[in-house]
């Protein structure tokens, strides 16, 4: 039977050992699954959207890490959806916004708890808008039942105001809100109760037309609406995303956009290639840093490897003088070679799943209310978890070759004579 005394006698320098190596371990899981995560998250979140061209305000970034407002919104995607290769041009403006279903004497009661932030979208409703609005799956109710854009009226905000809003699931459970109820949105937070009344006073009245499945903490009302709570009187969006009705165009139908309008038009290749650029640089210096905690905690279970034989150097050499082989003695040291290398990196695995989920959780709740149902930040492939185990072979093959020379670098005689 193989024994593992001599880690036994030693327990604070085989935790030490197990725990470097579970914590490279876990370094590497935790950069690397995170890397593919957002790579293929991102991918797949420009897919669902299924937008060949945005189209920003000048000086907007590619990933839209800055964007600009530009006016005239639905004048330039008009004019953009009349071009032929087109089919469809939908404006958007968007804000992450204070809600509330409480009116004030409930939020008293509450201490303004009762106040959440929602990203709040506005899109023209029956139009071609494949992103959020009317044609989401809806939960209950009809979602924003005036088609079109009433209130706002040959270019002025005098028209029919609607009111609706449609709710994402996430948004109206927090809110404790169904259809018919009536929510507030305003521009601002509430400081303390005292400041509540004046909320309520400038807040926004909307009645829930409909709970759809919009995924995070999200609202929906009409364009013009949105540009009204926001003060903005120029018809200003976010971006127009642009459908097309043969994606090969993207790339000149981008660049002819660019060069009739002050706008700043990306391809769905530009922004992939660029966070491709973002992803392949953080992975990047993730192997690095992998690596180098890998070569770390591998120099350091050979140190002990070494230590531990050198210790060991009587006992050996009284070993090999009663006949016990050398064989025997190096399969003894092997397997706790290997007993350390597989200890480590399974509490690594077990420590870098733990970190992810700790990771997961706190990146959805950071950014919940704009990611999609279903988003993942991480994705352990199959290939890290081969490295982890590539890692204890070589690890422990290692281990076993200290162990062979320092085993034959003892001399019986010496041992023997005390020397």
């Amino acid at each position: 039977m193989h024994s593992l005394a001599p880690l036994k006698s030693k327990p604070g320098r085989t935790a030490a050992t197990i725990t470097a190596l579970a914590i490279a371990v876990a370094l590497a899981v935790v950069l690397l699954s995170l890397g593919s995560g957002i790579k293929s998250g991102h991918a797949s979140l420009l897919e669902e959207r299924g937008t060949d061209i945005y189209v920003g305000g000048q000086g907007s970034g590619l990933l839209f890490e800055t964007f600009n407002l530009f006016p005239d919104g639905r004048k330039t995607a008009g004019e953009i959806a009349n071009m032929s290769e087109v089919r469809a041009a939908v404006p958007h403006l968007y804000g992450n916004l204070p809600f509330s279903a409480f009116n004030t004497t409930s939020m008293e009661e509450r201490n303004g708890s009762g106040i959440i932030r929602i990203t709040l979208y506005g899109v023209v409703a029956g139009g071609a808008d494949d992103f959020v609005g009317t044609d989401q799956p809806l939960i209950n109710g009809t979602g924003l039942e005036t088609p079109g854009d009433p209130f706002y009226d040959g270019g002025t905000y005098n028209g029919s105001w609607t009111g609706e809003i449609v709710l994402s699931e996430k948004a109206a459970e927090e809110m404790d809100a169904d259809v018919g109820d009536v929510v507030y949105v305003n521009t601002f937070r509430p400081v303390n109760n005292d400041s509540l009344e004046d909320w309520m006073e400038n807040a926004t009245p909307f009645t829930v037309s409909a709970v759809g499945d919009l995924g995070g903490r999200k609202a929906v009302v009409h364009l013009s609406e949105l540009q009204y709570i926001s003060g903005l009187r120029e018809d200003e969006v976010v971006e127009i995303r642009v459908d097309l009705r043969d994606p090969g165009d993207a790339a000149a139908v981008a660049e002819r956009i660019n060069g009739e309008y002050p706008v700043a038009a990306f391809t769905i290749d530009d922004l992939a290639g660029e966070a491709d650029r973002y992803v392949s640089t953080f992975q990047g210096l993730g192997s690095i840093l992998s690596l180098l905690a890998m070569v770390v905690a591998s120099v350091f279970v050979l140190t002990v490897m070494t230590v531990s034989v050198r210790e060991r150097r009587r006992e050996i050499g009284i070993l090999r003088a009663i006949g016990i082989s050398r064989a025997t003695i190096l399969k003894e040291t092997a397997f706790q070679s290997l007993f350390l290398t597989s200890v480590g990196c399974a509490a690594g695995m077990g420590l870098g799943l733990l970190a992810i989920r700790g990771i997961e959780g706190y990146l959805h709740g950071r950014f919940d209310d704009v990611l999609p149902s279903g988003f993942s930040f991480s994705i352990l492939e199959p290939g890290v978890v081969a490295v982890a185990l590539g890692l204890v072979v070589v690890l422990s093959l290692l281990g076993s070759l200290v162990a062979l020379y320092h085993i034959n670098s003892v001399k019986v005689a010496e041992v023997l004579r005390g020397d």
